[in-house]
């Protein structure tokens, strides 16, 4: 074996222990945050606010990279301050990551301007055209403008990328609904249930698919399961309304 044959054998080598080193340490971080994620989730579908602002923060610190726990975070802080203080902390932490496009995305979303966001998403996938946050920003773009042919291509990609991720689905579900397309609507929302049954809005969405599509007993169920996993959630009164109506139905 010549001298350069055995340096570019260690070379590979390395890299290959050194990728999965990297790979091992982003997965070690998120499986110690996601039981702190979930438990949040948990404390404030019961109304528990402060105990949920606790969880995520701790799902934050072991794994500062988790963009849903962020997204979370970043809803519970948009009741406690103004929104130039938020964007203020994300423009921080964008600050100190700048190469990496999730930090990207969460500040793009606090935005208030389409245009300013579309700028950041598109960064965003510059940096990485295989992380699907830069999608997923400039979907909501998209769907914000009622372009939603484009809006629906932007979160297909997203599940192209990271096919297991429930909002995904979800959102895409959200986006079938308002194109009519119902049937589909309602296959994408349910994968966002299957993927995570604890997921309030897959059912509300559920619901609402079910109920256009004229299945009013799947919506009642739907809702009944919305309002079983939310009970504390801001819309569940009117939630009830809706069961009432559809049970007279």
């Amino acid at each position: 074996m010549n001298r350069i044959y055995k340096i570019s054998l260690v070379t590979i080598i390395l890299t290959l222990l050194l990728s999965g080193c990297w790979t091992s340490k982003r997965e070690k971080q998120y499986l110690l945050a996601k039981p702190h994620y979930e438990a949040a989730f948990a404390y404030h579908r019961e109304g528990k606010i402060p105990q949920a602002k606790e969880e995520i923060l701790v799902a934050l610190d072991e794994y500062p990279e988790f963009v849903e726990a962020h997204i979370f975070y970043q809803k519970l802080r948009a009741k406690e301050v103004k929104p130039e203080e938020l964007l203020d902390e994300y423009d921080r932490l964008l600050k100190q990551n700048q190469s990496n496009p999730r930090f990207h995305f969460l500040y793009g979303r606090l935005l208030g301007e389409l245009e300013k966001q579309e700028a950041v998403y598109k960064r965003a996938l510059e940096l990485d055209p295989e992380n699907p946050w830069g999608y997923f920003g400039l979907g909501w773009v998209a769907f914000k403008r009622s372009e939603y042919d484009e809006a629906a291509e932007y979160l297909e990609k997203c599940i192209e990328l990271e096919p297991e991720n429930p909002l995904f689905h979800c959102d895409l579900g959200g986006i079938y609904y308002y194109m009519g397309i119902y049937d589909d609507a309602i296959a994408e929302l349910t994968v966002a249930r299957e993927l995570n049954p604890l997921y309030p809005t897959a059912y509300a969405n559920l619901a609402t698919a079910y109920y256009q599509r004229g299945d009013f007993d799947m919506a009642v169920t739907m809702l009944e399961e919305y309002i079983r996993l939310a009970p504390a959630a801001d819309d569940v009164e009117e939630m009830q309304r809706k069961l009432i109506q559809l049970r007279g139905k």
